[in-house]
Parts: structure tokens; sequence; C-alpha cells
């Protein structure tokens, strides 16, 4: 019985990953950058000010990044046709007895048909390369808005979350009595 507990748990994971994974990321970013927060409120800088101010950096940095890695990356793509037609050089005799194996297997199947062993082919064509590009890079910038909005909310109210968290999970409080509930 409580497989299918743990099974119902796992496949409702699965199919909320993309509402989740965004809120767990910025929960994650919060614990790290929270504490910045903290010491610039000890400063007097309002926490919603300094939200803003870290989170601002904080795309300051992935875009610096971004730029500063777009070059070796150009490079590195500038070379990979030449990467590739290396690769298929050393390939290549892997390539030609796998493709013996192939034939191979092609005659040992053809003389076990029975009959005219004749079979349609299908071919399902998905979306180009470039329609699943412009699809992830969507998808992908999507997450980054929801994430940096969570990220703001949680650093600007939500205060110390794991520490109130924390608190609320070690203070364990008895529940008061009838006596105690209702005095005379």
């Amino acid at each position: 019985m409580i497989w299918l507990l743990v099974l119902s748990v796992l496949y409702t994971l699965y199919f909320a990953k993309n509402l989740l994974f965004p809120v767990f990321v910025a929960l994650y970013l919060t614990l790290f950058l929270q504490p910045l927060v903290n010491g610039l409120r000890r400063v007097w800088i309002p926490p919603l000010i300094g939200a803003a101010v870290i989170v601002a950096l904080m795309i300051v940095m992935f875009i610096s990044a971004f730029v500063w890695l777009s070059a070796p990356a150009g490079e590195w793509l500038d070379r990979a046709p030449g990467i590739i037609r290396e690769t298929k050089y050393k390939l290549y005799e892997f390539k030609r007895k796998t493709e013996q194996a192939r034939k191979t297997t092609d005659q040992l199947k053809e003389m076990a048909t029975v009959g005219n062993g004749k079979k349609e082919k299908v071919v399902v064509e998905g979306p180009s390369l470039t329609q699943q590009v412009i699809g992830y890079a969507g998808t992908f910038g999507m997450t980054a808005f929801i994430v940096i909005v969570l990220l703001y909310l949680f650093l600007a109210w939500g205060g110390d979350v794991f520490g109130s968290i924390r608190r609320r999970s070690w203070r364990r409080e008895r529940a008061p009595t009838i006596a105690e509930r209702n005095p005379p």
C-alpha cells in the first residue's frame, strides 16, 4: 500500500516539474543570498531595495559571464567542422566493420523471411533543429524570468525563510488541555 503512495507522489512530482523547478531554484538561491540582504538591512538599506540590488547584480554577473564566454564558444564552433572531419576519419574503420555486420544481419533476415516479406516503412518527421532551439530558448527564458521574480520576492519579503522553518520544526509545543482552553 505504501508503494502506491510513493508511486503517486513521484508521478505528481514528475508532472509538476515545470511548476516546482523554478520554485526550488529560487528557494535554493534564497538560501545563499539571504545573508547578503540581512547584511544590507544592518546598514539601513531596506530589504526591498537590498533584494533588488542583489538580484540586479546577479543578472549582470550572468550576462557578463555569457558575453565573456561567447568569444571562446564562437572559436570552438568555427573549429567544429574540422574536429568532426577528424573524428570521422578516426572512426572510419569502426564504421566499415559496423556496416559489414549490418549487411550480414540483413542477409540473415532475408533468408529467414517467409512469404514476400514486404514491409512499409513509416517515417515520422519531428520539428527541425531550429524549431527545437527556439522552443527550448523560450522555455529557458520564461523559467529564468520566473526564477528571478520569485527570488526577488523571497529575498524582499521572505525574511529568514529557512530560519523560520527551522524554528518551527525544532520547537514543539504541547497542546493545551481542555481546562486551559476554557478557564472558569
